[in-house]
């Protein structure tokens, strides 16, 4: 009941400053830190993360998944579409497209599943597919590269060219 108070999308940190302003207390440095680990500016962040981090985040730590979580999906996207010479925009504004471009959409489509980083509703927002048939295509497209050399050799080409 109290929190339906704020008009604010953070009720809960509305909440916390009002508490804190009328018990004159003061702002802890500690909330503003990033992902846990880090206090500082994005651009600082990165360079940590670029110098420290592994490629894969240790499954016990949490903090690193968050960490690794905070790259711009898009611009991974679009640096892998770049690369394979395909069009983003007719992905999404088309209802059926053609066998050859299928296959590039659903290299796209899988290297963003197997970050796990997004989830398949997320995924489906940026090619215009329902998180069904993400999960549909993932499924085919993992099938594919266990069968067929070429689209293995084309994933590991995409994967060795942008920083996932």
């Amino acid at each position: 009941m109290i929190l339906s108070q704020f008009n604010v999308e953070d009720k809960h940190k509305a909440y916390r400053e009002k508490v804190q302003r009328y018990a004159e207390e003061e702002a802890c440095m500690w909330e503003n830190f990033r992902h846990g680990l880090f206090f500082g500016s994005k651009k600082f962040v990165n360079r940590i993360k670029e110098k420290y981090l592994s490629e894969e985040p240790h499954a016990e730590i949490p903090q690193q998944k968050l960490v690794k979580k905070d790259c711009d999906s898009q611009i991974m996207v679009d640096q892998a579409a770049r690369i394979l010479g395909c069009d983003l925009n007719k992905y999404r504004s088309s209802f059926r497209i053609a066998d050859s471009d299928k296959d590039n959409r659903d290299l796209l489509i899988y290297l963003l599943w197997q970050t796990g980083l997004h989830t398949n509703q997320a995924i489906g927002q940026i090619f215009g597919l329902s998180y069904s048939a993400v999960s549909q295509r993932v499924k085919k497209f993992r099938t594919k590269i266990q069968n067929d050399k070429k689209a293995r050799k084309k994933l590991n080409k995409i994967k060795s060219q942008i920083k996932m």
